[in-house]
């Protein structure tokens, strides 16, 4: 089908049809919300079920599945609109703070980083000696970051001529995410059972909201604040703008460099950067006082979801089942690790 306005406005009505049976399945259905599971990951679900995935009741326009890697860009600006808050306290204050944390993150950091790597070059490699150098990668994009880094991923290495690496790539942050739930929810379970929490000491005591996903009347949080006058320009006009321009600016310049260069540059790492020198702009020009960082923060997270229902509604199954035995294997040791590292070595931490 060819690609325009009207086919992309076409495949956004379905991605809004899929998260509100989605949002309605979350609020009605029990097990949906004892699992805490994701509104945007069920649809996802959904949508890859009846596409051209899976049982191909509906057709998505041919561009769909790269939606995702430009919705990375829009959420990298987001977060460097923001620019930088440290705590009053001082750098002291903060390494207390955050010492244990931090080096318990890091270690998470280094061993799926690192580990998966030599694991998929040393082991894998026996089952498939063709296997891509950077198959190690798909345990951090997909466990450590998630869909957003999976598409980030998944975008540089198809410049490099891995296609198949988008498709594995959101593969891994599906399972990274079920692990995450399923698992997750095991393990706070046995924690409340065994007094090991401090916040919550009975899993049945968390609130509604966060099983519904409905918050009550008088318990709303403000979403932001009206900066700007309406009868100038539309306060989440003006705030959609200031993402469009750094995320905009950062496609474009990301092949300006790639054509001059030659070097695949991740376009969402060029859009940060330029949502950072763009934050100091409106600084400079005194504007970031009409800047509400909870919207930005709010658009960040609507472009997720959306970002993470085309990702799982694009993956492309056969090329998970090429895959299927490097792949399972690869999962399996990740969830290994994760597993050790929160049981293990975290109450050391």
């Amino acid at each position: 089908m060819e690609f325009n306005a009207y086919s992309m406005l076409v495949d956004f009505m379905w991605a809004g049809i899929f998260l509100f049976v989605a949002k309605m399945l979350r609020e009605k259905i029990k097990i949906l919300q004892s699992l805490f599971v994701p509104v945007s990951l069920l649809a996802g679900f959904i949508g890859l079920a009846l596409g051209q995935n899976g049982f191909g009741i509906i057709s998505f326009s041919s561009q769909f599945g790269s939606y995702a890697g430009l919705l990375i860009i829009a959420v990298f600006v987001s977060i460097g609109l923001r620019g930088f808050n440290f705590s009053a306290g001082g750098w002291k204050t903060n390494f207390d703070r955050i010492g244990s944390y931090y080096c318990f993150r890091n270690i998470g950091w280094a061993f799926q980083y690192a580990m998966p790597i030599i694991f998929a070059m040393v082991v894998l490699k026996m089952f498939a000696p063709d296997l891509n150098p950077a198959f190690g990668m798909l345990i951090p994009a997909g466990f450590q970051g998630g869909h957003g880094t999976a598409a980030a991923l998944g975008a540089t290495l198809g410049t490099l001529g891995w296609e198949d690496a988008t498709d594995l790539a959101m593969t891994s942050a599906t399972v990274g995410i079920l692990t995450g739930i399923f698992g997750g929810i095991i393990l706070i379970k046995l924690g409340t059972k065994r007094n090991y929490t401090k916040f919550v000491k009975d899993f049945s005591q968390l609130p509604d909201d966060m099983r519904t996903g409905l918050i009550e009347e008088g318990k709303r949080p403000v979403l932001g604040e009206e900066t700007v006058s309406p009868m100038a320009i539309d306060p989440l006009a003006w705030h959609l703008l200031l993402i469009l321009i750094p995320t905009g600016i950062g496609y474009l310049l990301t092949n300006v460099i790639q054509g001059a260069t030659g070097l695949g540059v991740p376009s969402f790492s060029v859009g940060f950067l330029v949502a950072i020198v763009f934050h100091f702009v409106l600084k400079g020009i005194k504007a970031d006082k009409y800047v509400d960082n909870r919207i930005i923060s709010r658009m960040g997270s609507c472009a997720t979801d959306f970002l993470v229902f085309f990702g799982v509604a694009s993956i492309k199954i056969p090329v998970v089942i090429e895959y299927a035995v490097p792949f399972g294997l690869l999962m399996l040791f990740g969830i290994v690790w994760v597993v050790f590292h929160f049981t293990v070595i975290a109450p050391r931490l």
